[in-house]
């Protein structure tokens, strides 16, 4: 190195010779620090090294504190060459970033050790919100999930990365049921609208079962109650369509009369089949009825329909006793026009048996 200095100089390039004696001038400083502090330098990159294995909590802050007194050694000695010292507080600085990452997974396992039960049920909580489907489960689980929020907001001991991401996850969870509250709020009330004009029970009961998904229970379902117990006489079912309002049901009164309306045109004209068999004929003309007739009629109006109206019932009462005593007349006029073709003798015998009876 002397000699190709000398040469550099002889040559007329003095500023090269000179950075060059002053390069030779560090690698021997640097040399020599490394003869002097050779055992101490060897002990440092030993702990540096050390540090990449350790995960525990307590022996992350000893290592930690342990590397911050070689770094603060290292700058201070001043017989150290500054490369040197800057190599090793980047390699220092690399470990302790290293072992406070360690330290805080160390921390976070801790903290999830000890309240393993509680992040147990809160990450069932939060699992439960992906898969909620009704609003009122939706409504349950914001509330459940807001209390959650408030005792991580109160937790003290919990790490702050273990809080923060898990806070993240609550909160988004939170705002993912709100949003699909809403949604479910809009199908809600616009099946709740097709309710409300539905002409069937079959309508309303396809609706039912959409709307208890939505909701998680029954909410129309006296809707169908109300419809399978109507009135089966034409009459009483009029009274009750008249007193059909909003009060009576507010979700489905309207579809609730519909059907009403319905079951009642269907009972009118069951009425009038059943009018139109076995009123009027006899109305027109129940004088020229046979007794066979009579006796039939009599016998299939027994028993008279259930949804038959007061005046239809009105009408059956005046010809019941119509045709009853033109079946009397036609019995007694059978029995004469029997009598009158009898002999003298059998008429003599007939009444002394008829007065003996």
């Amino acid at each position: 190195c002397a000699r190709m200095s000398k040469t550099l100089r002889d040559h007329g390039y003095p500023s090269y010779a000179e950075a060059l004696e002053k390069r030779i001038e560090a690698i021997e400083q640097e040399l020599l620090a490394k003869q002097k502090y050779e055992s101490v330098l060897l002990e440092m990159n030993k702990d540096i090294l050390m540090a990449d294995a350790i995960t525990e909590y307590h022996a992350c802050c000893d290592a930690i504190a342990k590397l911050a007194k070689w770094k603060e050694f290292i700058q201070g000695e001043k017989g150290i060459p500054s490369k040197l010292v800057n190599d090793s507080a980047r390699k220092i600085d690399a470990a302790i970033i290293n072992l406070e990452r360690q330290k805080q997974i160390d921390l976070e396992r801790i903290a999830r050790a000890r309240y393993e039960q509680v992040f147990l049920e809160l990450e069932r909580d939060i699992s439960f919100s992906v898969s909620a489907e009704s609003y009122q489960e939706c409504c349950r689980l914001i509330k459940k999930l807001a209390k959650w929020e408030r005792f991580l907001v109160e937790l003290t001991d919990l790490p702050d990365g273990l809080a923060s991401s898990t806070m993240n996850r609550v909160r988004t969870a939170i705002s993912n049921l709100k949003k699909r509250k809403e949604q479910l709020s809009c199908k809600f009330f616009e099946l709740a609208r097709i309710a409300k004009i539905a002409n069937s029970i079959t309508e309303i009961r396809s609706i039912e079962q959409k709307l208890k998904v939505l909701a998680g229970e029954a909410l129309i379902g006296q809707a169908i109650i109300d419809i399978e117990r109507l009135p089966r006489e034409i009459d009483e079912l009029s009274k009750y369509i008249d007193k059909i309002s909003i009060k009576s049901n507010a979700h489905c009164w309207q579809a609730i009369k519909a059907c009403a309306m319905s079951e009642k045109s269907r009972l009118e004209k069951k009425q009038q089949e059943w009018a139109n068999r076995y009123l009027v004929p006899v109305e027109k003309n129940h004088a020229e009825i046979s007794p066979k007739d009579c006796e039939n009629w009599l016998k299939n109006t027994k028993e008279l329909p259930e949804y038959l109206s007061s005046t239809v019932k009105k009408r059956y009462e005046e010809i019941q006793p119509l045709v009853e005593n033109r079946l009397h007349k036609s019995r007694v006029d059978r029995l004469l026009a029997m009598y009158d073709g009898l002999t003298e003798s059998e008429k003599r015998i007939f009444k002394e048996q008829l007065v003996g009876r």
